[in-house]
């Protein structure tokens, strides 16, 4: 077994690594706190007229989950500079499916933007009967944990390189 030295970029990095983990828990407070407030069961027009009322705390909560995902970029980077040195290429795929992580979620929480364009432009309400722009909503709404759940797998493989590294 190789040992490498550590070198001065390392340890920033390391440093930035550990800080960003702990800035990227700030994504729990839209998941045990806004999405919750918002999302109550029930009918689709409760949850379109809860949205419309809470539209703040709603954008507050993707501006919190657009934060947490730049700590896991940070994460990635810091990652892979820290682990370079052992595997230059394991320490780039376990990046890139990271970085492919990142983007997945970014574009699932972007798409949230959709639900407020449906429920505040008129002329969607021209277009589409209210049921239908409701239904609209509800299904952006409900793709957000589908993407999730796809951005996780490849959380799931980034983590599992790091970890072996």
């Amino acid at each position: 077994m190789t040992v490498h030295p550590i070198d001065d970029s390392q340890r920033r990095f390391a440093r930035v690594v550990g800080f960003a983990y702990l800035f990227g828990f700030t994504g729990m407070l839209n998941e045990m706190y806004v999405r919750p407030h918002l999302l109550v069961p029930g009918n689709p027009c409760d949850k379109a007229a809860n949205i419309l009322a809470n539209e703040e705390l709603f954008r507050l909560g993707v501006l919190v989950d657009l934060l947490c995902f730049a700590s896991v970029v940070l994460v990635l980077a810091g990652s892979y500079v820290v682990l370079r040195p052992i595997s230059r290429g394991l320490a780039f795929l376990a990046a890139s499916w990271r970085l492919i992580e990142v983007s997945t979620a970014i574009v699932m929480t972007l798409a949230s933007f959709y639900v407020l364009e449906l429920l505040n432009d008129p002329g969607y309400a021209r277009a589409f009967s209210p049921d239908q722009v409701q239904a609209l909503a509800r299904l952006f709404l409900n793709a957000r944990p589908d993407g999730y759940n796809v951005a996780e797998i490849f959380l799931g493989l980034g983590s599992a390189v790091f970890a072996w590294l």
